[in-house]
């Protein structure tokens, strides 16, 4: 890979480039996206948010998504949303614009009191390029230009039509994506944004019987719902962000992969290499020569 490797990778509580901020439960900030892109030259390094997620909304020029091992090319107009803790980069094509909204996780679940049909949008990156008559990008875009201007209102009702404003956004964008198989009980949002916390905290050191019991719920209850929910499995889930968090060492840091082992917890370099190749197909040295 071409990639700048360091020995670590960017990690923002606020917007990127701001290592001062610290992010609250009701953390929402909202911009045009050329602002803060023509700052750092239109191209922003792999880097995470923990506990943010983002939409970004772009209507005119390309960018170029940068994920663990993968780079996508998406022309205008498109739209993006970043889970937390996903890490992404983008190169943007001089003068592209568009809008970003920034928001916790936490005030994501609080806008929707586990509506479980939402629950798929609280953990995977969704990528739209297909807009429909109804929710066309310039809606989309008016959308998010209302957050930008209430944002800065500052009287007794902001919040309350901060949150009208958020709902109806993630409403239009959940219409966009394509239908996912849901049912009443299915994993609420607020209980997978919690799971996939607890994941995270523990660096995948934790048990499914440790999750459940955090949540509420007895271990195969647990893994009914989250079935259900996502398709996976808890365990597959733990999996699946020790993968991710693997791809992200490799590709842009130039840790050593025994380094990379004993950071996610491995006993033994071999152990992690062969637990990488069963979930990927490929060693771990093979997938950072790709």
């Amino acid at each position: 890979m071409s990639q700048k490797r360091t020995t670590t990778i960017g990690k923002f509580e606020g917007l990127y480039g701001d290592r001062q901020a610290r992010s609250d439960r009701d953390y929402l900030f909202a911009e045009r996206l050329e602002t803060r892109s023509k700052q750092f030259g239109w191209q922003i390094e792999p880097h995470t948010h923990p506990g943010i997620m983002q939409i970004f909304l772009v209507t005119t020029g390309e960018v170029e998504l940068q994920e663990a091992g993968e780079v996508s090319r998406l022309a205008a107009p498109c739209l993006l949303v970043i889970p937390a803790t996903h890490l992404h980069g983008f190169k943007f094509s001089e003068q592209s614009g568009g809008y970003i909204v920034s928001l916790s996780d936490i005030l994501f679940a609080s806008l929707w009191k586990d509506v479980p049909v939402l629950t798929a949008m609280a953990g995977q990156l969704i990528r739209i390029t297909e807009f429909s008559a109804t929710y066309s990008s310039d809606r989309i875009s008016s959308m998010m230009e209302a957050i930008t201007i209430e944002q800065e209102i500052h009287d007794a009702r902001q919040q309350l039509m901060l949150t009208a404003c958020l709902q109806q956004l993630f409403l239009a964008i959940y219409r966009l994506i394509p239908p996912v198989k849901t049912e009443s009980t299915a994993l609420g949002t607020g209980h997978m944004i919690r799971l996939q916390q607890l994941i995270r905290e523990s660096e995948g050191q934790i048990s499914v019987e440790q999750l459940a019991g955090a949540l509420h719920l007895s271990a195969p209850h647990l893994n009914r719902l989250c079935r259900k929910a996502t398709g996976r499995s808890v365990s597959g889930l733990i999996n699946d962000y020790l993968v991710t968090e693997a791809r992200k060492y490799l590709s842009y840091t130039n840790l050593t992969i025994a380094q990379i082992a004993y950071r996610l917890h491995f006993e033994y370099p071999n152990y992690f290499a062969r637990f990488f190749k069963q979930h990927t197909g490929q060693t771990p040295g093979d997938y950072r020569k790709k």
